[in-house]
């Protein structure tokens, strides 16, 4: 099962949109049109499927001269340049009597406008290259064929005019490059730190593990893919179990699914490490917890009614996240932006030990920090089930680049496993924080007669009782 993608033609328009710093609360949709959005960097700057969306204007990336379908965005970095690929419509670079390559690499920037990548020389046959990321740098990644015979696809990285192919190391399943393994570099962060994924091949199904570059060493993450990483080097993307993940200094988290979605995929991670994806057909934000992206929407927002976001190719630093949701009054797909509160949830779940019922538990504590400059309303913070709130040191609100504690405590009313969540309102939304703790249950068994002869029967009688 390879995973190499396929890149689709798109229509350009030329758009003038208002800056989303004119649109209004910051929990409301701005709808950038019908059309992809692909990502988005901290100066607000999208990359559209339309082109280059800044300050409420999209520049369209346009088509390289002799070809008629427009560039297709796979990345934007700080600079605003955007790296993509052009599907090629008969022409090829490498001559007539050379086979078309299915997409040629880009770079756009404002000033220069659209311009090829050189990537591996063109051979007959040689089916070109496709990219996927791209930092402050310049530096391009993404995956192609370096030579003619070769079957497989392999990662590479473009930097200062020479793309390299980055050979994955045998030791990630004793297959070596070439003779079963093709890979992928997916991202790539400001340091030149790579993430990806590299495929065996060989057995069936194909098997995937989520890599680490890191000037020639390779970390392998376990099953899955690596899709984005951020300047310190943590990674999000899918994972064996098909969740999403986070790999931060050598752990990896599972960030399970959305109530309801037996799976989910990380596409994007900003410096805090919240993590913006989707699953189960719906956009997520993990931020400590996972939490549907639709229900941060604000109630007053005209779009709310219409508008579900299905997924979130892009978050910045400053919370602003980039979405693809569909519109019932007209079917399409649009690209939205969203900005949620830059608040980080620690730990993300509390779990209590058992305790006898009516018996209080110790208190244990959850941070909130505003990773932001502005305060954070706290509207309200409530539990739910055996759980109370013993001490709120938030108030009602949390100062900018601040942290507050909330301590909680369980008393269990019945036996057996308990649940219940913390809620915390900023702003009029929601962020529930699970909770679970138990309280034992008995089991006395009696048996009648008690004392047996050989070869005699008894009656075994039990009963349960509630913990005390």
């Amino acid at each position: 099962m390879g995973m190499l993608r396929v890149v689709a033609s798109q229509i350009v328009a030329a758009t003038a949109l208002l800056p989303v710093c004119a649109q209004g609360q910051t929990n409301h949709l701005v709808d950038l049109g019908a059309l992809t959005g692909y990502g988005i960097n901290n100066a607000g700057q999208a990359a559209l499927s339309t082109g280059l969306y800044a300050n409420g204007t999209v520049t369209p990336l346009g088509a390289l001269p002799g070809l008629t379908a427009s560039a297709v965005p796979a990345a934007i970095n700080a600079a605003g340049e955007i790296a993509g690929n052009e599907v090629n419509a008969g022409l090829s670079p490498c001559g007539a009597a050379n086979s078309a390559p299915p997409a040629i690499a880009v770079l756009f920037t404002i000033n220069a406008g659209l311009t090829s990548l050189p990537m591996p020389s063109c051979q007959p046959f040689t089916p070109g290259v496709v990219v996927a990321g791209i930092n402050a740098s310049g530096q391009v990644v993404g995956w192609g064929k370096f030579e003619s015979s070769d079957e497989n696809f392999n990662a590479l990285i473009y930097t200062n005019g020479v793309a390299s192919e980055l050979a994955a190391p045998s030791s990630m399943f004793g297959v070596p490059i070439g003779g079963g393994n093709e890979s992928q570099a997916l991202a790539i962060n400001d340091s030149g730190v790579v993430t990806g994924t590299v495929v065996n091949t060989t057995p069936t199904p194909a098997v995937n593990d989520a890599f680490v570059y890191d000037n020639g060493v390779w970390t392998d993450l376990g099953g899955g893919s690596g899709n984005a990483i951020n300047a310190s080097g943590q990674v999000t993307g899918i994972n064996a179990q098909a969740h999403a993940f986070i790999y931060s200094a050598g752990t990896t988290t599972d960030l399970g699914a959305l109530p309801g979605a037996t799976g989910s995929d990380g596409t994007a991670i900003n410096a805090a490490a919240q993590v913006a994806g989707d699953s189960g057909g719906r956009a997520f934000l993990y931020n400590g917890i996972m939490t549907d992206l639709n229900a941060l929407v604000g109630a007053d927002d005209p779009l709310k009614a219409f508008v579900t976001l299905k997924a979130a190719p892009g978050i910045n630093d400053g919370g602003l996240i980039l979405a693809n949701g569909v519109d019932t009054r007209d079917g399409l797909t649009h690209a939205y932006l969203l900005q949620v509160p830059v608040l980080n949830i620690s730990p993300g779940l509390l779990g209590f030990s058992s305790e006898p019922i009516g018996m209080q538990s110790g208190g244990q504590s959850i941070t909130l920090t505003n990773l932001g400059a502005s305060p954070i309303p706290v509207d309200s913070l409530t539990a739910t089930g055996d759980f109370s709130v013993s001490q709120n040191g938030c108030g009602s609100s949390i100062a900018g680049s601040a942290n507050c504690r909330v301590t909680v405590e369980f008393v269990s009313t019945a036996s057996g496993d308990r649940s219940g969540s913390l809620t915390l309102v900023t702003g009029g939304l929601s962020f529930a924080i699970p909770m679970t703790g138990s309280s034992p249950v008995s089991v006395t068994i009696s048996a009648s007669p008690a004392t047996l002869m050989t070869g005699a029967e008894s009656q075994l009688t039990w009963t349960l009782s509630k913990g005390s």
